[in-house]
């Protein structure tokens, strides 16, 4: 809690306050979420590189789009022109930040109707672009196993889920531990080879890699049923 900005610490205590009163809570509020933080997941870690990104205002935005011409300057033309006419205002300059493969194998991600999807659950690097990906898989598998385990039964008016709940978190958590563990673990080695500073880190990342992941593409080929 102690990485919480002021406007977050409010909203968890308005989310603590107010579980008793819902009949479930979903949380799919990013990488910096306030109900990771109820739920006790560890702290995020951050790699040696940084991202640039849009739709934020930083303090220098031109130092932002200069410093991303001077790395990708043996880039097509196409991706320097994108940064050369991007709206300055819109980039931000950040550290890329991912919860550890090991806490995935350990964290307990719900507690009674209260549970944790997407970034929230396992935000990763940008590096293999998965993090929609795993988000729209998650959607599909809690809705199919909410649908399962609940009923509905109207009440004021509203259909509500009532029962079941926390058989489908179980089952959710139990289907999606490994994926994410398999997936983030495939990126924080791909992240530490993209960073590595000395040429035996990048070697052992390399052996690692083709160990572990002997076909590198083979997480796009990943089904997570119907819904």
């Amino acid at each position: 809690m102690e990485h919480l900005e002021p406007n977050m610490l409010s909203d968890l205590h308005f989310v603590k306050e107010r579980i008793p009163l819902v009949h479930v809570v979903i949380g799919c509020d990013g990488g910096k979420s306030v109900v990771a933080n109820i739920l006790n997941l560890k702290p995020l870690k951050t790699f040696s590189l940084c991202g640039v990104r849009d739709e934020r205002i930083w303090e220098d935005p031109e130092a932002i789009r200069r410093s991303s011409l001077e790395f990708i300057s043996d880039y097509p033309q196409d991706v320097i022109e994108m940064i050369k006419n991007a709206d300055p205002k819109s980039l931000s300059f950040e550290r890329l930040r991912y919860r550890s493969p090991w806490d995935l194998l350990t964290g307990t991600f719900y507690k009674g109707r209260v549970i944790v999807a997407g970034d929230a659950m396992h935000v990763m690097g940008t590096f293999m672009g998965q993090g929609g990906s795993t988000g729209l898989e998650e959607a599909v598998v809690l809705a199919r196993n909410m649908a399962q385990f609940g009923f509905n039964r109207l009440e004021s008016g509203r259909r509500v889920m009532v029962h079941g709940v926390e058989q489908a978190f179980n089952l959710f958590v139990k289907q999606r531990r490994m994926r994410i563990f398999q997936l983030s673990l495939q990126i924080y080695l791909t992240g530490m080879l993209l960073g590595a500073s000395s040429r035996l880190k990048k070697v052992i990342c390399i052996v690692l890699l083709s160990i572990m992941f002997s076909n590198m593409s083979g997480h796009t080929d990943y089904d997570c049923g119907d819904l």
